[in-house]
């Protein structure tokens, strides 16, 4: 099989250019989450989203960023920080706050995936950009410090992290989410996904009915299928198990919820997800007016 390259819409920020690293713990990140007090998941609502109506406005954005490179570490951190302390404003830098550490790079001790603390301090961009950009550093130079015997003359240990404002409707925020992480292996790991937030609440938008999974089969294989052709991959539709890393003949849903663009919803898989490393991250969108009855009210409501 020929290595199969990512979509350009997914790949939409020079900054990650080194993308094609890829590998080691991709996976792990998009299951993890963030210690806080409470030990609760990165996931979990913040306390600032409500259910009550938020004034409809248009957010204003920031472009904040932090560099950090040494001999032995390269460290990044971009995003887009709502400007204004108002309820929305609050929730997308919680939203933030929750992604960065998310994207960070846990430890493994005993089995177990340890994350870094949720930053709680001042929710100023400059407090929030400097405490996760030394937190990188310091778990970049451990790792070094762990493993003296491997060679990286011209290389450096990596992680980035990049969070960017994809669209604005009156409705809805989208945000691109896209990290990379090398830790001197074959290859580094990538993720990149999207995530709406309605701007009625503040809360992240559950996009499909995961309860459909079944009635959906069709249209996954389609997209799945449409991506590896477009690739240049010739071989009939039903041979598609043998290109996917699946113990059932079942495409499951994306970890990370699918976008909402002006042709449909965009899915997106990342390494390993379902195909091995060499197939990149596969990705397909599918016209609303054959998904939409998959979809949640509350995101059927934001296309409408």
């Amino acid at each position: 099989m020929n290595t199969l390259r990512v979509s350009k819409n997914i790949l939409s920020k020079s900054g990650l250019a080194h993308t094609l690293l890829m590998g080691f713990f991709g996976i792990s990140l998009l299951l993890g989450g963030c210690k806080t007090d409470k030990s609760t998941s990165v996931n979990d609502s913040d306390s600032i989203a409500t259910e009550e109506p938020i004034a409809i406005e248009q957010l204003k954005f920031d472009s904040i960023g932090y560099t950090k490179t040494d001999t032995i570490t390269d460290v990044s951190i971009i995003f887009d920080y709502p400007q204004g302390t108002s309820r929305l404003a609050d929730s997308v830098k919680a939203f933030i706050n929750r992604q960065i550490c998310a994207n960070s790079l846990p430890e493994y001790v005993d089995d177990k995936t340890i994350y870094p603390a949720l930053y709680k301090g001042n929710p100023t961009s400059k407090a929030l950009v400097n405490y996760y950009g030394k937190l990188f550093t310091k778990r970049l130079q451990k790792e070094n410090r762990e493993n003296p015997d491997i060679p990286h003359e011209d290389s450096k240990y990596l992680l980035t992290v990049s969070i960017k404002e994809h669209e604005q409707t009156d409705k809805y925020i989208n945000f691109d989410v896209n990290s990379e992480c090398f830790l001197m292996g074959a290859h580094g790991s990538f993720t990149s996904y999207n995530v709406v937030i309605d701007k009625m609440n503040g809360k992240e938008v559950q996009i499909l009915d995961t309860t459909k999974v079944k009635e959906m089969q069709k249209l996954l294989i389609d997209g799945v299928y449409s991506y590896f052709k477009e690739n240049g991959e010739n071989f009939k539709k039903s041979n598609i198990w043998d290109y996917l890393m699946l113990e059932k003949k079942t495409i499951p849903l994306p970890v990370h919820q699918p976008s909402l663009t002006k042709d449909g919803l965009s899915f997106v898989y990342q390494q390993y997800e379902i195909a091995a490393y060499a197939c990149g991250l596969p990705c397909f969108t599918i016209p609303y007016a054959k998904v939409k009855k998959y979809m949640t009210e509350e995101a059927r409501k934001l296309i409408e």
